[in-house]
């Protein structure tokens, strides 16, 4: 059908390796039929274990987490009427950064109703102050997907992501999730 209607390319995107042990022969047999890959995109995530998170980062990471500990911030798994005041936090870290917000909030909202056991939002608190937040996904029973992430600029010395990502990898060992997925970088 590509070659009698003059298509000049196709683009395809796969998921991650570790969703599904086929996509190796997807690949071989795509490649194998003429496709070229032209780009690969690096994926990020986390084998989830019963380890400690603490146990999986980098000294530096467990010396930041131990500041956030010790300044008493507090990480939480938040309702979806908190999900406004994540997205604005979520939407200007992006923003900072250059980076695209690929969803409105109305969208992502419709999102958290639409499918509720499937969105979860969670943030760390330094009292009554959200200073970092992440929408995360299950995309499927044993893959939950970090979707957006982002935390307040004056707390970035702190960097509560860490200890964010403690809670996130926290909730994926008591709900049995074997992969966190950190998305492309």
């Amino acid at each position: 059908w590509t070659s009698e209607n003059n298509c000049k390319s196709i683009v395809l995107k796969l998921s991650p390796p570790f969703y599904n042990s086929h996509d190796s022969n997807v690949n071989k047999s795509l490649v194998q039929s003429g496709f070229k890959i032209s780009f690969e995109d690096v994926n990020q995530y986390i084998k989830v274990s019963q380890l400690p998170y603490k146990g999986l980062i980098k000294h530096n990471e467990r010396k930041r987490f131990r500041k956030c500990v010790e300044n008493g911030f507090e990480f939480k798994e938040l309702s979806s009427d908190q999900l406004n005041q994540a997205y604005d936090l979520i939407k200007d870290t992006r923003l900072r950064r250059n980076f695209p917000v690929s969803m409105t909030f109305e969208k992502l909202k419709e999102m958290f109703e639409v499918l509720p056991q499937r969105y979860f939002l969670f943030g760390v608190y330094d009292k009554d102050t959200l200073i970092a937040a992440a929408v995360s996904i299950r995309v499927t029973d044993s893959i939950l997907y970090n979707f957006y992430h982002g935390d307040r600029m004056a707390y970035r010395s702190y960097s509560p992501i860490v200890m964010l990502l403690d809670g996130i990898y926290k909730f994926c060992q008591v709900k049995s999730f074997f992969y966190l997925d950190l998305g492309t970088s």
